[in-house]
């Protein structure tokens, strides 16, 4: 008698719940009933799996095929009775024979799970490659997304086992991650909570005794309670830990066995201001909770040493030793949120036993170790330690790691050792083990892994007196090891060379009396320092959290204020005073939500009040002083100021900025209308220049020109004021530009590009051509981009200098700065040439495709 469906739905939510004594009553209970079945074996064969028991798992299995040999299920699951008793060799051959025999006949499902168990004991064997080749299989397969996405997660950590050649193809791997989220509808903040503190939310599946858990703890444990308000959503089981740790903070929510969609809800509806991940690409991650974007602000960090590649998430915690400035940024699509010490504070567990002294003293010889990950050990790494081994006679190397928990593994371990020269009698080979920190009693020196070191493990022999001797990488991951180095100031233990990492290693193991005095101080030198100071590291890490709060409350009220100017622009000045003072019921402690105030009381005749807004805080700043005095003479400015013009250059050429001077003061200048020149000098960039020049003028229309641009119409004033006379919305005027940019950003590469230019090359013995592309016919065109030679404007808007800190894409930066606030960008209709341009050929520089990159995540990328 065929078993109902529902039967079978109400023993598959026991396991799925993972209530397995019930499960299993079910099934025996099921079997008695309606006699055998291949399903209810499998189900228990799998249940036995989970409890560990791979003899009745194994039973059961063969049972299901016995009944029915076209039941593929349970080939995996024979083989995967197999890995739980570590005949990892079996498993392969098992799951290799069933995917062949079987070929079109096995669900997604299965093929999932099956090329899961491949790629996790490749990864054992430490072959890598095809790790890879099996994640990325069993991303594609499977019945859900979920599924799909914990393997593609799988897939992402492993290539951090890659050396750092491939730094550029991990980053683009991750970037696709994002792609999984197309389909999800984020939440929207139009609106900041006001909260008396800010309301920090801790996400992590980790919140229980667990590595991670060694590195958060201060943050849970310090923070300013007086300032913040920190919530926690534990997507764990929880412990002894995870209950001390609830014991911290203001509020906990265990979100376990929760939807992605579910959990992000509460989030948002707990009004969390900034959201902190742990887990990034780790087992079980919080990833996809975070693409729903359920706080403002979201960063992730600390339990994962790679971009996410997810674009919900704003920001990625380090600090400056493993992303110096300006180094891996265009290797995240998030921004790097850098402290000026360590992102992570090291917490001993209180089960840490005592350190002992250096075994050299009683052995006679220099005994180097290592804990890590067996699979961080590449074959590379191995020939580095046979040579320090080779020069260190009598040497030898305790390895200790979960590959020499079964035969097959350690056969495998042992053949690459052997292929990098050792004998066995160099080598202690140990078995993985719940207690086995008293075992670097037993180590002299620790030897670090590369290009994937070591982060609690390097801690613990740290913390246990172990001097550990490190490689320092390029990519945020392979700077880990120097990192905690240089925050307990044994910056003299890392190496930036494999040679170099060599030569440490040998110095440190002929210095006996160095060795023994590192184990003797090193734990107390590690307590005293940088990397467990947990005032200093919350004092960095909260600092750092008012910053980016503040950053997004300023651009919040910006936002609000450039939507108010646009309305004041089109002659609802009642709806723009209505927002902003909105904005100022809660940030009247802001001078442009002050400004902007001030401004439009006057602008509706409240001059008196608008004075009194600033005269409650005049005295507090100079900023707020030097408001009260320009407002107080507002009236008379505002009627200047709208019939004045100001050019600005940055000059680092006098000789051609007064040729170019000379051709701008014999142009014709409209009636009533005064002009004035501004020469910036020593600028560190484009947008830092035009700022200041901005800053310098309270004229309402300015044109940023290059100083080797010449203006050839007379008329060219006369002519941009009627296009911008034509439409408010307008704010930048170029002479060329396209609808359009290619995936090089270089705007002229563009299919669609509009306007004129007369180019002078100084290259080329002073050839003259000019560049002409699709006529505008109307009286202009709009466009996204413009050549930056020259752009006039008629409303004022910031340049970002603060990311384009050169001499490229400020002004296409710009371009989008001004579409993000509702203006136009356009090319005006020119029968001639408007203007020449001096320049030196079309080589580009070489921070062009920096700053391509960053203007591509800045503007494009979400």
């Amino acid at each position: 008698m065929a078993i109902p469906k529902t039967e079978k739905k109400n023993l598959m939510e026991l396991v799925y719940a993972g209530i397995y004594d019930q499960g299993i009553q079910k099934a025996e209970t099921l079997l008695k009933l309606y006699g055998n079945d291949s399903e209810i074996f499998g189900v228990l064969s799998g249940i036995y799996i989970e409890l560990g028991n791979a003899d009745l798992a194994e039973q059961y299995a063969k049972q299901a095929i016995k009944l029915d040999p076209l039941y593929v299920f349970a080939y995996f699951l024979l083989a995967r009775a197999d890995y739980l008793r570590g005949n990892l060799d079996c498993a392969v051959i098992k799951i290799k024979r069933f995917l062949q025999n079987y070929d079109g006949q096995i669900s997604e499902e299965v093929l999932a799970i099956s090329y899961n168990l491949l790629a996790h004991i490749e990864k054992i064997f430490g072959n890598i490659i095809n790790s890879l080749d099996h994640w990325l299989i069993a991303s594609r397969c499977g019945v859900n997304e979920s599924q799909k996405l914990e393997n593609y997660s799988n897939y992402l950590f492993t290539l951090n086992y890659l050396p750092e050649k491939h730094n550029e193809e991990i980053f683009a791997n991750h970037k696709k991650y994002n792609e999984w989220f197309h389909h999800i509808e984020p939440y929207k903040h139009s609106v900041i909570h006001h909260h008396p503190k800010i309301r920090i939310g801790y996400i992590s599946p980790d919140f229980r005794y667990h590595v991670v858990v060694f590195f958060i703890y201060q943050l849970l444990a310090r923070y300013d309670k007086n300032i913040f308000e920190v919530y926690c959503y534990a997507k764990c089981s929880e412990d002894d830990t995870s209950q001390q740790l609830k014991s911290f903070v203001d509020q906990w929510r265990n979100v376990q066995g929760m939807t992605d969609q579910g959990v992000a809800k509460i989030i948002y509806q707990d009004e969390i201001d900034i959201l902190v991940d742990f887990s990034g690409h780790t087992q079980n991650n919080c990833l996809p909770i975070l693409a729903y974007k359920p706080a403002p602000i979201q960063i992730s960090g600390i339990g994962y040493f790679n971009t996410t590649g997810l674009t919900a998430i704003d920001y990625f915690l380090t600090d400056v030793n493993v992303d110096p400035i300006g180094q891996n940024d265009a290797l995240f699509t998030e921004k790097l949120l850098r402290l000026p010490h360590t992102h992570f504070c090291y917490t001993a567990p209180s089960t840490m036993p005592e350190f002992g002294e250096a075994p050299v003293l009683k052995n006679g010889y220099i005994t180097f170790g290592s804990f890590n990950n067996f699979t961080k050990v590449t074959d590379e790494m191995l020939a580095i330690w046979y040579t320090i081994m080779r020069q260190v006679p009598n040497s030898k190397l305790i390895l200790k790691n979960s590959i020499f928990d079964n035969e097959d593994g350690k056969k495998i371990a042992i053949q690459r050792l052997k292929h990098a020269g050792f004998s066995e009698n160099q080598l202690d080979l140990r078995a993985n083990t719940r207690t086995y920190l008293h075992e670097y009693h037993d180590v002299d020196i620790a030897l670090d892994t590369y290009p994937y070191p070591g982060g609690g493990t390097t801690c613990e022999a740290l913390y246990m007196g172990v001097p550990v001797i490190t490689l320092c990488g390029s990519r945020h991951g392979a700077r880990f090891g120097y990192s905690l180095l240089k925050n307990i100031g044994l910056e003299e233990l890392v190496a930036y060379t494999k040679e170099e990492y060599i030569e440490k290693a040998v110095g440190l193991a002929n210095d006996i009396e160095l060795v023994v005095g590192l184990h003797e101080n090193l734990r107390n030198i590690m307590v005293k320092s940088n990397l467990m100071n947990g005032d200093l590291y919350i004092s960095d890490i909260e600092s750092a959290y008012y910053q980016i709060w503040e950053v997004y409350t300023d651009d919040f009220c910006q936002n609000v204020i450039d939507k108010a100017l646009i309305l004041w622009k089109m002659g609802d000045i009642e709806a723009a005073l209505e927002k902003v003072l909105n904005l100022y019921a809660t940030y009247a402690n802001k001078a442009n939500v002050v400004y902007t105030l001030a401004s439009l009381l006057h602008k509706v005749n409240e001059g008196h009040a608008a004075i009194n807004v600033l005269k409650q805080f005049n005295g507090v700043n100079e900023d707020v002083t030097n408001l009260l005095k320009k407002l107080m003479q507002c009236r008379q400015q505002d009627q200047e100021s709208e019939k004045k013009i100001a050019f600005i250059t940055c000059v680092n050429n006098d000789a051609m900025y007064q040729e170019v001077l000379t051709m701008l003061k014999e142009l014709e200048i409209p009636e009533g209308y005064t002009v004035e020149y501004i020469a910036v000098h020593e600028a560190t960039s484009m947008a830092g220049g035009y700022n200041r020049g901005m800053s310098s003028t309270d004229a309402k229309y300015k044109i940023y020109l290059h100083q080797d641009l010449f203006i050839l119409n007379k008329g060219f004033l006369k002519d941009i004021l009627e296009v911008f006379k034509k439409d408010d919305y307008i704010g930048i005027i170029g002479v060329a530009g396209a609808k359009s940019l290619p995936p090089n950003m270089v705007w002229w590469n563009s299919k669609e590009v509009f306007g004129k230019i007369i180019h002078m090359d100084t290259d080329a013995l002073g050839d003259i051509y000019e560049s002409q592309w699709q006529e505008v016919y109307a009286d202009y065109e709009e466009v996204i981009a413009v050549d930056g030679c020259i752009l006039a404007t008629q409303y004022d808007i910031k340049w970002r200098e603060d990311i384009f800190t050169g001499w490229d894409f400020y002004d296409i930066s710009q371009c989008f700065e001004a579409a993000k606030i509702g203006y136009k960008v356009v090319v005006p209709k020119q029968s001639e040439a408007w203007c020449a341009h001096a320049s030196s050929g079309h080589t580009l520089p070489a921070a062009y495709a920096m700053y391509a990159e960053v203007l591509k995540k800045e503007y494009l990328s979400r």
